[in-house]
């Protein structure tokens, strides 16, 4: 893959290149990955499961994401069909990033913070509160569970958005809007704790959808207040929440978010389901009423704006039409 994309695109930066092919393939376990972790990277949530020679398998940590020459990082996905590994002389010697027996460059792993040692009053760790640390971002998460997953008319957005045991975990109830009281105090424990520890820089509010726009809204709500209330004026905070109507992004705004992105079906019609004929059509109604000063970035195919904006820019608007179909924000 890697020399296609060579041959393709010459300019490209031999990381992005690396990056690609680990995003694609993946890595093969090898016994350096758990040693990169046994010596403080950031541990993955989704552990190898190792086969012994009984044929039982047993969970082994890996890490969460390569740091690749350059300043590239990619996720650490395991998969024995890969011809990429990680492989070093000897411990304490650098690792290095393989493709079958060719050696492509050296390696290292985003490691782990130090407030993944903070537990909460109750004595929660990071991951009871729904916080996971993604390089330098906070990832919040405590309502992983996604409403369309409990009805028949399901988006084909994802597939990992069933209530499950880490939501039920979590506090979360099928047809619950609001997060568990529960989380939410652990939540702002953790991030007041990452904030004070000086070593993230922003922090992304995410979970899973409701069915209506003004329920998500009222669950990101107290969401907002909460990571913002923790981390002070210290972190920049974006809501990665489903589409809001104008009133709703108002409300965030009030809250204490800085930015908001929502959801990449916002963008096309043809993920049908969490969208169509609902939250899509009314957000981009709603855009006819933003003020100027707003900043829209479409051309990325993904919502930027700031709820702070810039005086001097005028809004950029889609066209839209009853139906929305595919490309028309392109």
């Amino acid at each position: 893959m890697i020399s296609a994309l060579r041959e393709r695109f010459p300019d490209l930066p031999a990381s992005i290149l690396w990056k690609t092919d680990l995003l694609f393939q993946g890595v093969r376990y090898t016994e350096e990955l758990e040693q990169a972790s046994a010596e403080g990277a950031a541990p993955n949530y989704w552990p190898y499961r190792k086969r012994d020679a009984g044929g039982r398998t047993h969970p082994v940590e890996v890490p969460y994401l390569f740091q690749l020459e350059g300043g590239a990082v990619a996720r650490v996905r395991v998969d024995d069909r890969s011809p990429m590994s990680v492989r070093r002389e000897n411990k304490g010697a650098p690792f290095r990033l393989f493709e079958n027996d060719h050696e492509l460059c050296a390696v290292s792993f985003v490691q782990a913070h130090a407030w993944h040692k903070f537990r909460t009053s109750d004595g929660a760790s990071n991951y009871e509160a729904g916080v996971e640390q993604l390089g330098d971002m906070l990832v919040v998460n405590v309502t992983p569970g996604c409403e369309y997953f409990t009805v028949r008319k399901r988006c084909a957005f994802c597939g990992y958005g069933r209530f499950s045991p880490r939501s039920e975990a979590l506090g979360q109830q099928p047809g619950k809007i609001l997060p568990d009281p529960a989380t939410i105090k652990r939540l702002g424990e953790v991030l007041h704790a990452a904030a004070e520890s000086g070593e993230a820089r922003h922090v992304y509010l995410t979970g899973g959808s409701t069915l209506s726009v003004d329920s998500e809204a009222e669950r990101f709500l107290p969401i907002v207040e909460t990571a913002r209330r923790a981390v002070g004026d210290k972190l920049r905070v974006t809501c990665g929440s489903g589409a809001l109507d104008r009133a709703g992004e108002v409300r965030l705004r009030d809250a204490g978010a800085d930015s908001c992105c929502f959801n990449l079906e916002v963008w096309d019609g043809d993920f049908r389901g969490r969208m169509s004929g609902q939250s899509r059509i009314r957000w981009a109604r709603s855009l006819d009423s933003r003020p100027p000063g707003c900043r829209w970035r479409f051309r990325t195919r993904q919502c930027g704006f700031c709820f702070r904006g810039r005086s001097g820019i005028a809004s950029a608007r889609p066209r839209y039409d009853a139906e929305p179909d595919a490309g028309q924000y392109s």
